[in-house]
């Protein structure tokens, strides 16, 4: 009896150690739930009060709708009267000079289009503008482009030096190949009377080239309209500091186009009319930047950028090359100023999409 008393007692001892251990498990678990529950309550309502805090920043911080219209129009009537410059200036110059200015202004052209796609258009398209590395590649894009041309520019040149000094080697081919470079030279004579006679008169042929630069240019106005309401809607700095880039890249780029379109048959007045028509749909897009806000623009942007590169490499480009090949066989040294010319311009116009893409920050 006495075994088995105490064998009771150290089971019940047991049973109620156990107990007591089990009692103190689920009061620390019921401690630890609480907590828990109490810190995730105190979380949300930390997010809550900074969805807040933030809501009510930016709704200080938006400008009201009045200032927004006033600047923005004047900022784009500002942006619309570079494009008239070019052909305001174009007329003053003499032929001569206007033939040089014509050459440097078409190149430019190539290089701002050319430029603005692979700098500016295509890089937002594709969602790259955050990323650091973008501009390396670009550049190398517009190197393996434009260092071809180069190449094939001087073999060209290289080509038609031996030809001329065969030339002068052989003196019967001289003499044979007069005749007939007279009659050559009184056809580009007649070529540049006609294509002079074209810009004063308004020609009836236009060069496609002409159609496809005032949609694109239309296009991309548009698109530099929506941005800068976007951008204006939300903050008047953002805005005004857009606005300035795009007028840096609009002046050389407007009197590219002015260059172009003069080149391509136009009279002054079609291509002053014109270029205030494209400029028109500056105000069209800034009117539905302001009206909806955000707007994903990827696309546009990606269609405008292959157009500018199809305008400015295949047919723009094209036509350098018939400029150059008609002066190299005028003579050696207005084919080589030519060149220069186009080099001249070609450069710049890239050199300064660069730069307003490194230092200008515009988010087309």
């Amino acid at each position: 009896m006495m075994g088995h008393s105490h064998d009771h007692d150290h089971s019940h001892g047991h049973s109620h150690d156990h107990a007591t251990s089990v009692d103190h498990e689920t009061f620390c678990s019921t401690l630890l739930v609480n907590a828990t529950c109490n810190l995730m309550e105190q979380c949300v309502e930390l997010l809550k009060g900074d969805d807040g805090h933030h809501h009510d920043h930016d709704t200080q911080e938006a400008p009201p709708m009045w200032q927004v219209w006033t600047l923005g129009l004047s900022l784009l009537t500002i942006i619309s009267g570079s494009a008239a410059c070019g052909v305001l200036v174009l007329p003053c110059l003499s032929q001569r000079v206007y033939s040089k200015v014509l050459t440097f202004f078409v190149a430019l052209g190539v290089g701002s289009l050319s430029g603005s796609a692979v700098f500016h258009l295509l890089p937002e398209a594709f969602g790259l503008h955050g990323d650091p590395g973008f501009m390396p590649k670009a550049c190398m894009v517009i190197a393996g482009i434009y260092l071809f041309f180069t190449v094939d520019k001087f073999l060209n040149l290289v080509m038609d030096c031996r030809k001329k000094n065969k030339k002068v080697a052989d003196g019967s081919a001289a003499l044979t190949e007069s005749p007939s470079l007279d009659v050559e030279q009184s056809s580009n004579h007649t070529h540049n009377h006609n294509h002079g006679h074209s810009h004063g008169q308004g020609g009836s042929s236009i060069a496609s080239v002409a159609w496809l630069v005032i949609f694109s240019d239309g296009l991309h106005n548009f698109i530099d309209g929506l941005a800068i309401g976007v951008a204006l809607k939300k903050d008047i700095m953002a805005g005004v500091s857009l606005s300035v880039a795009v007028l840096c890249e609009e002046f050389p780029h407007e009197l590219g186009d002015c260059a172009i379109l003069i080149s391509s048959g136009m009279s002054y007045k079609q291509a002053f009319a014109y270029n205030l028509l494209s400029a028109a749909t500056c105000f069209l897009g800034f009117v539905f930047g302001v009206c909806i806000g955000d707007l994903d623009r990827k696309s546009v942007l990606a269609v405008a950028g292959g157009m500018f590169l199809y305008i400015s490499l295949c047919s723009m480009l094209s036509d350098m090359n018939e400029k150059c090949e008609e002066a190299m066989e005028r003579g050696m040294r207005k084919g080589i100023t030519t060149l220069a010319l186009q080099f001249t311009g070609l450069f710049s116009g890239l050199f300064l999409m660069y730069a307003l893409q490194q230092f200008g920050g515009h988010s087309h």
